[in-house]
C-alpha cells in the first residue's frame, strides 16, 4: 500500500558520525516503508553510498553560519518542499535548523528536530542560536538524559503545544553482526591496519576532538603500558581529523612522549564498521563530555564486544556496568587505566582472550606452564577450538617431549580444520619426528605411514593455502613457510624412500621418491631466505630455522643414494661446507670430494 507522505531530511554534511550514519540509515529505511525519502546535504563520506534510486540527493552549502546564505538556503528549500510535495522537515544541525524553520513557515509544513548534542551555551546570544532546535512541531531526544538537558536549560523556548519525546537512537543489528564479516576480509584488515595476532586490539572510534577524549585515553594507555610491557596490546584510534590538523599533530606528538608508537595505529575511516568491531578485542569510548546517545557503544554491544565507557550523558543509559560493558569516571585517566588494565591481565571470559595470552605465554615470554593452562582452558571452552589444539602440540607438548600427546592434539586439530596453514605446516613437522621415533623403534610400517602423513600436509602448505590468508601463520611465520615445507618435504620423502626402498634402490618408486625429493630440497634453496632475512626470522620465531647450509647437506646425501652419482653429492656437500657446516665436510672426506 502506498503512501503520499514525503519526508526531507536535512544535515550539515553526510560523513562517518553518529548523527550522519543514522540520517544515512534512515533515509534508506523510509523508502521500503512507501514514505518518499529526500535528503539535502552540502556532501560528505557516505554520498558515494547513497541509492539514488531510493533517496533523491539535493546538494546545498547547508553546512554554512553565515546569516546570508541561511537565509538564501530557506528560500531554495522552500521551493523543494513546494515542488515535491514535501509533508515533513527533518533538521539534524542547528545552522540547517535555521533554514528549515523559515522554509516550513513560509510553506506551512510539519517541522522536525533532532537533538544530536547538548548544545551547550556561555552567553545569551549562543543560547538563541541554538534554540532553533526547539522551535519545531516535534523535538527528538535521542537519550533521557537529552530530554532532561533540554527541559532543564531550554525550558523557557517550550510551550504546551511543542512536544518532546524520548525516542532513542537504533542501529541496524542486521548490519552490526557477527556474521556479517568474512574471515578473509579480517586478514586484510590485520595486514592494512598492520596488527598482531596474539596482542589485545584496542578500538577507539570516533572523530578526532579534544571532547571525544584522544588525550585522555594516550595517557592511560601509557600507564597500561608501564605496567604490562609494550606486547601487551595495540590500540586502533579511528576517526578523521576533519580538518582539525593540529590536534592530529598533537596527538602524534603524545604517542611519541608516551613512547607509543609501536602500540598506537591511526586510521582516518573504516568502511565496514562491523569488521572493525569484530577485530577488536576491547572498544573504548572516552568522551570527556556527555554524548547525546553513545552509538559506539550500542553497536559494540549488537557486535558481542567488551565496552569501556565514560559514565557521563547516554552512555549511562546504553551500557549496563558490569554485565553488558564497563563504566569509569569521565575525565579520570587512572579510573579509564584501571579498567584496561584489569580487563588485559584478567578477563578470560572467550577462548580467544586464552589463546592470545597463551600465545604470548609460549612465543615471547616462554612461560611453558602459564601457556598451558591457557590453551588448556581456551579447548575446555570450545573442544573444537582447532587451532587452540595445534598450540599445544607444536609448542607445548612436543617442546616438552610428550611425543604421543602432541600427535593426538595435532591430528584433532587437523581433523576439524584441513586446510589451516599453521595446521598443517606443525603436523608435517610433528608428524615426520614422530616417524624418526618409530623407526628407532623398528616399526618400520608405522613409520613409514606416518610420514607419508606428513608429506600430506606440507603437500597443502605449499599447493593449497596462501599463508597470507592465514593470521597465526604471519604472527608466528613472517618469512619462509613455504621455504621450509619443501625441506621437510625432501627429508620425508627420502625417509620414505629409505626405509621403503633400501632393498632396491633402482626400482620405478625409489628413482620417483628420490627424485621428488632432491626437487623439493633445490625448491627450498631457491626461495631460501638471505642472511639479513635468515637472521630476523630467527629472532621473530625465537627457536632456530633450517639453514641453506643443511639443505645442501641433505640434497647432497639424497644424491648419493646412487655410488654413480657422487659427483653430484660432492658439490652439494662442498656448497654446505663453505657455508660452515662441518658435518658436510666429514661426508666431503667419506666420500673423497
Amino acid at each position: 500500500m502506498s503512501s503520499n507522505i514525503k519526508v526531507l531530511q536535512v544535515i550539515p554534511k553526510l560523513g562517518y558520525g553518529g548523527a550522519e550514519t543514522g540520517c544515512y540509515d534512515i533515509a534508506h529505511y523510509l523508502p521500503e516503508n512507501n514514505v518518499g525519502s529526500y535528503l539535502i546535504t552540502s556532501g560528505g563520506e557516505l554520498l558515494q553510498y547513497i541509492d539514488r534510486k531510493k533517496v533523491k540527493l539535493i546538494r546545498l552549502p547547508v553546512h554554512s553560519k553565515n546569516p546570508i546564505l541561511i537565509f538564501i538556503n530557506s528560500l531554495i528549500i522552500s521551493a523543494i518542499i513546494l515542488i515535491n510535495r514535501i509533508n515533513i522537515v527533518h533538521a539534524r544541525s542547528r545552522a540547517p535548523a535555521w533554514s528549515c524553520l523559515i522554509a516550513t513557515k513560509i510553506t506551512r509544513r510539519k517541522f522536525v528536530t533532532t537533538f544530536h548534542g547538548t548544545y551547550n551555551y556561555k552567553n545569551k546570544l549562543k543560547k538563541f542560536y541554538n534554540s532553533v532546535m526547539v522551535r519545531s512541531d516535534l523535538i527528538i531526544a535521542g537519550s533521557n538524559f537529552i530530554f532532561m538537558h533540554i527541559k532543564e536549560n531550554y525550558g523557557d523556548y517550550l510551550t504546551d503545544k511543542k512536544k518532546l519525546l524520548s525516542i532513542f537512537r537504533g542501529i541496524n543489528t542486521d548490519y552490526f553482526d557477527t556474521s556479517t564479516t568474512l574471515e578473509t576480509d579480517e586478514d586484510k584488515l590485520f595486514k592494512s591496519w598492520d596488527l598482531i595476532v596474539g596482542k589485545k586490539i584496542i578500538l577507539l572510534p570516533g572523530r578526532l576532538t579534544a571532547w571525544k577524549g584522544q588525550e585522555m585515553f594516550l595517557e592511560a594507555l601509557s600507564k597500561v603500558n608501564i605496567q604490562l610491557g609494550n606486547d601487551s596490546f595495540i590500540a586502533v584510534i579511528l576517526g578523521n581529523d576533519q580538518g582539525r590538523d593540529l590536534y592530529r599533530k598533537k596527538l602524534v606528538r603524545l604517542v611519541e612522549q608516551y613512547r607509543l608508537t609501536k602500540q598506537i595505529r591511526f586510521i582516518d575511516h573504516c568502511k565496514n564498521m562491523p569488521l572493525a568491531y569484530k577485530i577488536s578485542d576491547i572498544v573504548v569510548s572516552t568522551s570527556i563530555e556527555p554524548e547525546a546517545f553513545g552509538r559506539v557503544a550500542v553497536e559494540a554491544q549488537s557486535m558481542q564486544k567488551l565496552i569501556l565507557a565514560s559514565n557521563i550523558g547516554g552512555s549511562k543509559e546504553t551500557v549496563i556496568d558490569g554485565k553488558s560493558g564497563i563504566l569509569f569516571e569521565a575525565g579520570d585517566t587512572a579510573s579509564a587505566m584501571k579498567k584496561i588494565n584489569s580487563y588485559i591481565e584478567a578477563n578470560n571470559s572467550s577462548k580467544e582472550a586464552y589463546l592470545a595470552r597463551g600465545i604470548i605465554y609460549s612465543y615471547d615470554l616462554m612461560e611453558n606452564e602459564k601457556a598451558m593452562e591457557d590453551f588448556n582452558k581456551a579447548i575446555e571452552i570450545d573442544d573444537q577450538y582447532a587451532i587452540a589444539y595445534a598450540l599445544r602440540a607444536d609448542h607445548l607438548y612436543w617442546e616438552l617431549g610428550n611425543a604421543s600427546q602432541a600427535k593426538k592434539d595435532i591430528e584433532k586439530a587437523y581433523k576439524l580444520s584441513p586446510d589451516d596453514t599453521y595446521i598443517n605446516h606443525a603436523r608435517g613437522n610433528i608428524l615426520l619426528d614422530y616417524s624418526y621415533t618409530l623407526q628407532e623403534k623398528e616399526k618400520t610400517d608405522s613409520s613409514i605411514s606416518t610420514a607419508k602423513n606428513a608429506v600430506i600436509s606440507f603437500q597443502k602448505v605449499i599447493t593449497d593455502i596462501n599463508p597470507e590468508k592465514n593470521l597465526i601463520v604471519k604472527r608466528l611465520f613472517p618469512l619462509g613457510i613455504t621455504y621450509e615445507a619443501h625441506t621437510y618435504l625432501g627429508d620425508a620423502k627420502f625417509d620414505i624412500l629409505y626405509f621403503s626402498f633400501k632393498e632396491n634402490r633402482d626400482s620405478k618408486s625409489a628413482k620417483k621418491a628420490l627424485k621428488e625429493s632432491i626437487e623439493h630440497y633445490t625448491n627450498a634453496l631457491n626461495i631460501a631466505p638471505t642472511q639479513e632475512e635468515a637472521e630476523e626470522y630467527e629472532i621473530e620465531r625465537d627457536f632456530d630455522m633450517i639453514t641453506p647450509a643443511e639443505i645442501y647437506l641433505y640434497r647432497g646425501n639424497a644424491k648419493s643414494w646412487h655410488p654413480s652419482d657422487w659427483r653430484k653429492a660432492c658439490k652439494d656437500w662442498k656448497a654446505s661446507r663453505k657455508l660452515g657446516n662441518k658435518e658436510a665436510g666429514v661426508n666431503s672426506r667419506k666420500w673423497k670430494c
